[in-house]
C-alpha cells in the first residue's frame, strides 16, 4: 500500500549522468520520474465500500479529477467534524490508501482521498501547477460539504504528498499541516541526483511553501529513509519555526508497518494539542 512510492526513481537520472549521457535525458524522463503513474497498475473504477463517496469534479481545462469522500465515525450533518485531506505518494492510487487513513475515520475524522490528474480514473496529464489547482478545487468542495467543519480542514500529505500539502497550504486557510517523508524540496533533491534546479519543472519548494504559514505543522520521518533522507526532516523543522518534528525508527515506505503505534500516537496527540476534535460546528 504504501510501499509504491517512486521518487526514488530519480536515481535512474543520477546512473544516467555517470554514465556518460549527461543530464539532458533525466531532464526529458523527469514528467515520467516525478509522476511514474505509468507504475501505479489500473484503478479500482467505484469504491467497493458503500460507506464510501465517489467524487468527480470538472477541472478550468476541461479534465476531470476524482476523490473519495470517507465519512468520519458519528457524523453528520448535525454534527460536522474535522476532516483530513489525505495526499498520497506519487507511485499510489486512493484506493490503496483506504486502509491507511482508516484510523482517521474510525477516530470522527472525515476523510478526503483526492486523486492526481493524469493518474487513476482522472484525465489530464499532472504537473505541480494543474495539481496544485485541482487540490484547491477540491479544498473547496470540501469546505461546502455539510458535513465538515470548515474551521477544522488538516492536511496530511506523504513523500511527494507533502509537497503538494504545502503547495494547498499557501492558498487556503487549513488548521494544521501533517508532512510525512517529505522532502525539503524538490528541486533541491533531484540536484542531488545531478539535474540542475533551474531544469526541475515541478519543484515543489516545501520549506518556501510553508516556512512563513502561522498554523502548526507536524514532521514525521523514518531515520532509516534511503529515498528521502531525514536530514530532509531536520531542515525541515528548523527552517519551520512553528513545527514539531517526530522521528521514527523506519524507512520510507513501512512507517505504520514498523512503527504503527508510536505513529497514530504522534498524530493523535498533535490533533490533540491543535484542538481540532472540539470544533464540531460550522463557522
Amino acid at each position: 500500500m504504501t510501499g509504491r512510492d517512486a521518487i526514488y526513481l530519480f536515481a535512474l537520472g543520477g546512473t544516467l549522468f555517470v554514465s556518460g549521457t549527461g543530464c539532458v535525458p533525466m531532464a526529458l524522463l523527469q514528467e515520467s520520474i516525478i509522476f511514474p503513474r505509468h507504475l501505479t497498475g489500473p484503478a479500482v473504477k467505484t469504491p467497493q465500500d458503500p460507506r464510501i463517496k465517489q467524487v468527480f469534479l470538472g477541472t478550468d481545462d476541461d479534465e476531470q479529477v476524482e476523490a473519495w469522500f470517507i465519512r468520519g465515525r458519528g457524523r453528520s450533518e448535525k454534527r460536522p467534524g474535522p476532516t483530513i485531506i489525505y495526499l498520497h505518494g506519487n507511485g499510489e492510487l486512493i484506493h490503496w490508501c483506504v486502509g491507511v487513513v482508516a484510523p482517521y475515520a474510525r477516530a470522527g475524522f472525515n476523510v478526503l482521498l483526492p486523486e492526481y490528474r493524469g493518474y487513476g480514473n482522472c484525465t489530464g496529464v499532472p504537473s505541480q501547477e494543474a495539481i496544485t489547482r485541482d487540490m484547491t478545487m477540491f479544498y473547496d468542495w470540501l469546505a461546502d460539504n455539510p458535513l465538515v467543519s470548515e474551521s477544522a480542514i488538516i492536511v496530511h500529505g506523504r513523500s511527494l504528498g507533502g509537497g503538494v500539502a504545502a503547495q494547498l497550504a499557501q492558498r487556503r486557510p487549513i488548521r494544521a499541516l501533517i508532512l510525512e517523508s517529505t522532502f525539503y524540496s524538490l528541486a533541491e533533491f533531484a540536484l542531488t541526483f545531478l539535474l540542475p534546479e533551474w531544469m526541475c519543472r515541478h519543484p515543489f519548494r516545501t520549506a518556501d511553501a510553508v516556512a512563513d504559514l502561522d498554523i502548526p505543522i507536524l514532521i514525521i520521518h523514518g531515520r532509516r529513509d534511503l529515498i528521502v533522507p531525514f536530514d530532509h526532516a531536520k531542515r525541515l523543522h528548523e527552517r519551520i519555526p512553528n513545527s514539531a518534528l517526530v522521528e521514527l525508527d523506519a524507512e520510507h515506505n513501512d512507517m505504520q508497518k514498523c512503527c504503527g503505534r508510536d505513529y497514530w500516537v504522534s498524530i493523535a496527540r498533535f490533533l490533540r494539542d491543535v484542538g481540532v476534535r472540539d470544533r464540531g460546528r460550522r463557522r
